[in-house]
């Protein structure tokens, strides 16, 4: 090798491990971020399921979400949302733990180990049923 060529060798180095070092630091866990599927007992996608974090340790006051944070936890009209995961990840059992709302649905809740977290999770809903009562003065 000529001295001009291991000059120009040594020169990319530095880059090359500068890019290395940058590449492996940049994915944290915060930046993780899953893909999740509602749909109904037939399949069809959900349009405006609302996908919130089941936490850890449940605050003294139900949480108050923004239009905006509403709208980035809602699906679309594929029932698809993207969510970043480190929001329902607890500690205590290396688990994300989602609630899944939305008017006319039984309220769904799942928890999926970190390991075992599918490239689209896929969640099903059950129709509300209403609660029947006997028609007064009638007895059953």
């Amino acid at each position: 090798m000529s001295p001009s060529t291991r000059c120009g060798l040594r020169a990319w180095v530095p880059v090359a491990v500068a890019l290395l070092v940058s590449a492996c630091g940049s994915a944290s866990v915060g930046d993780v971020r899953g893909q999740i599927l509602i749909v109904d007992s037939l399949g069809a996608p959900i349009r405006g399921a609302l996908v919130l974090p089941d936490p850890e340790f449940p605050p003294a006051e139900a949480p108050r979400y923004t239009e905006s944070e509403i709208k980035e936890r809602s699906t679309d009209a594929q029932g698809m949302v993207l969510v970043y995961l480190d929001d329902f990840y607890w500690n205590s059992d290396g688990c994300y733990h989602i609630r899944v709302r939305r008017n006319g649905y039984e309220e769904e809740a799942m928890t999926v180990s970190r390991d075992l977290f599918p490239s689209v999770l896929k969640i099903d809903m059950r129709p509300r049923v209403p609660a029947t009562f006997p028609a007064p003065g009638r007895r059953s």
